[in-house]
Order: C-alpha cells, then sequence, then structure tokens
C-alpha cells in the first residue's frame, strides 16, 4: 500500500457470489474476506471525518488534520466525492459541496439520494443542533446543505452511527450512568422535515465506544466499555433488536472484548473491525471478526442459545464519574497515556457545556 500518512485509502473485497453481470455491486457477501487494495488517496489527510455511499459514490464530509508546516490542526467544511468501481477501487476525489460551517466528529448517512449530516463539533456551534441535507445530482455535486430538523434538545452527538429506512432516520445513543445509563435507538419520520424523536431502548446500561450496526430492521450492539462505577471494564456481548421492539435480546458473544472498532451487517454476516482491546495502552486490534447472522437469529430477533434480555452486569466499584466525558474518555496517567480514538466516537450526551467543552478538546487532537 502506498504509504501517504492519513491519506491512504484502503478498500476491502468481501467474497460473494457474483449476480448475472458478474459486477461487484450485484454481487452477495459470502461471509469470507478476500485482499485489501489501496485506493485513490483523498486531497488531504482527515482525521474525525464522516462519510455515507450513495448510488456509486462515496462521500466524505468534514474532519480536521494538520497541513504540512503548520502549527495548528484545521477543521474542514470539505465534502469530497469519488466513485466507486465495480472492483472496489475508486476513481478521483472531487470537491462535491461545502457545509454550513467547518465541523469535526460529525455523523453521515444517505437514502440513495439526499446527504444527511448532523451532530459534531461545528465552527458554528448554532450548526451542532441541526440536522443538514443535500441532494446529490447526476454529476456528483451536492445542493446547498439545508436544516430539516434539530437533534434532541441537550444532546451532543460525536461521531455517532446513523442509518435511513423508507420513513425513518435512526441514530444510536447511549448515556453515562449519572445521566442515564443506557444505550438506545433514536427515530425520528423522516421526510421533507424531521419529525419528532422517540427512544427506543437496546441496552441497559451506558456503553462506550461501542460497534454499532443495523441491517435494515435489526439494530445491532458489539462490545463497547463500561462506565466508571464498573471500573470501565471492556465488554463482549452482543445485543439484537427489531425495529420497533422494546429493549433487546443478548447474541452470541464476540470471541473477546473490544471497543472503538467498526461493524457492518450485510446480506447475512456481521463483520467487526479492528478496535481496541483496552481502555488505555496498545492493544489495538487489526483482525475481522465475522458471524453469520443466522446462527444469531436476527430474523426472529432471538440468539441461537438461550434467549434472554441484556442485562448489566453488576458494580464492581462505587467510584464516582466526575464528568460526561471523564465517562466518555477517562483520564489515564501519563505514561499509560493514548490518544483517543480519532473517527470511531460514538453517539454520547452531554448535558453540561463544561461537560461538553472538555469532549471538544479531546476530539480536537486527530492522531498522528
Amino acid at each position: 500500500m502506498r504509504k501517504l500518512g492519513m491519506l491512504s485509502i484502503v478498500v476491502l473485497l468481501a467474497g460473494c457470489e457474483a449476480g448475472s453481470s458478474g459486477a461487484l455491486t450485484t454481487g452477495v457477501a459470502n461471509g469470507t474476506v478476500g485482499e485489501w487494495l489501496s485506493a485513490s488517496p483523498m486531497p488531504h489527510g482527515r482525521a474525525n471525518h464522516c462519510a455515507a455511499v450513495i448510488g456509486d459514490r462515496v462521500l466524505v464530509a468534514g474532519g480536521n488534520h494538520k497541513p504540512e508546516g503548520a502549527a495548528e490542526f484545521v477543521t474542514s467544511d470539505e465534502v469530497h466525492a469519488a466513485t466507486i468501481h465495480e472492483d472496489g477501487t475508486l476513481g478521483g476525489w472531487t470537491l462535491a459541496g461545502t457545509l454550513p460551517s467547518a465541523v469535526s466528529a460529525c455523523t453521515a448517512t444517505a437514502d440513495g439520494k439526499r446527504l444527511y449530516i448532523m451532530g459534531g463539533l461545528w465552527s458554528s456551534s448554532a450548526d451542532g443542533a441541526k440536522v443538514w441535507t443535500a441532494q446529490l445530482s447526476d454529476s456528483g455535486e451536492l445542493s446547498t446543505f439545508a436544516a430539516i430538523g434539530e437533534l434532541p434538545a441537550d444532546a451532543t452527538v460525536l461521531s455517532a452511527e446513523a442509518f435511513t429506512t423508507a420513513s425513518e432516520l435512526l441514530l444510536f445513543d447511549s448515556e453515562v450512568p449519572e445521566e442515564g445509563d443506557a444505550t438506545f435507538l433514536l427515530r425520528a419520520p423522516l421526510n421533507a422535515t424531521l419529525g419528532e424523536w422517540n427512544r427506543q431502548p437496546l441496552v441497559p446500561r451506558f456503553l462506550g465506544y461501542p460497534q454499532f450496526a443495523f441491517d435494515g430492521s435489526h439494530a445491532i450492539v458489539t462490545g463497547g466499555y463500561l462506565g466508571a462505577d464498573q471500573d470501565n471494564a471492556v465488554v463482549a456481548d452482543i445485543a439484537i433488536a427489531t425495529l420497533g421492539d422494546a429493549g433487546a435480546v443478548a447474541g452470541k458473544a464476540m470471541p473477546g472484548a473490544m471497543h472503538s472498532g467498526r461493524a457492518i451487517a450485510v446480506d447475512g454476516h456481521l463483520f467487526v473491525f479492528g478496535g481496541k482491546r483496552a481502555l488505555f495502552g496498545s492493544g489495538l486490534d487489526a483482525r475481522i471478526r465475522r458471524r453469520s447472522t443466522a446462527t444469531a437469529s436476527l430474523s426472529t430477533g432471538r440468539s441461537s442459545g438461550r434467549s434472554r434480555r441484556a442485562a448489566p452486569t453488576s458494580p464492581r466499584s462505587s467510584r464516582a464519574i466526575t464528568s460526561s466525558c471523564s465517562a466518555a474518555v477517562p483520564t489515564a496517567p501519563a505514561s499509560t497515556r493514548s490518544s483517543p480514538p480519532a473517527s470511531a466516537g460514538r453517539a454520547l450526551r452531554y448535558r453540561s457545556e463544561a461537560a461538553a467543552q472538555q469532549c471538544r478538546e479531546i476530539v480536537a487532537r486527530p492522531q498522528r
């Protein structure tokens, strides 16, 4: 792979059963993992950005980077797009549009025609409360972004996971123990404007940096770490919920505890990419874990083993959480502290401006 620092793009070719045309776009994943390929580099390195796919184009929005020779990091308001070729490689990147203001730690999703951007840390703080959308033209250009609604009151959503259905916008969220101690799915009717948000419970405890996935009808939560009152233990649990159901059932746990990775559910398979096995220190994991969602019985929302509701583990300490941000990215001695995940954060809610500012300072430090 060509060495370009944060500029490098790597593409995974998952095993598939090709359709009649033999094109990758018509294939069906079979659960195997093909080779990694180096794709076209972005115009500049970026961390804390967000991305989505519309048709045959991938779009990358916002983020921050440190230009060569610069003393400070720069946050971007640009949205770049590249065409996805049938062999999985990317075409050249073009400037598709610009956001209302510069943003990092944003969340993006799309519905096949429109790009949706929400949450994050904006240079204009008022922009962070809104859900923004723009339509992608056939030529790869975005219309002017317009606000179609707002996030739930007093919520600061950082590098979350969002999805769309035919009628809804879905956003994963988690509240630290002192503010609710729950992980849930936020759902809002999606038309020309955004309707009222409703909460669907997933796991009755806080999970820091879990891996979220959605397969079209089921919300899946994998791993993450617990609150400070439970020693920030990293877990391997998997919780599965059908849209519209209260709570979730437990699926078969991952082979090992993991947080700060990524997950995707596609064609009956759940893939978990990378992550960290511990909260501090090294412990980075380059492996890809895969299991068939058939064995997890996603079609019925039941695990293949004993069906049970996902439940919190027993607290192992009464250590107080000093702030929302300390629960999200706890402090550690300088000798053991590692950089916080730059782009694998999850939706966390901070109700005090002081706590939110602490998180702004943390997220503003990209990985080097």
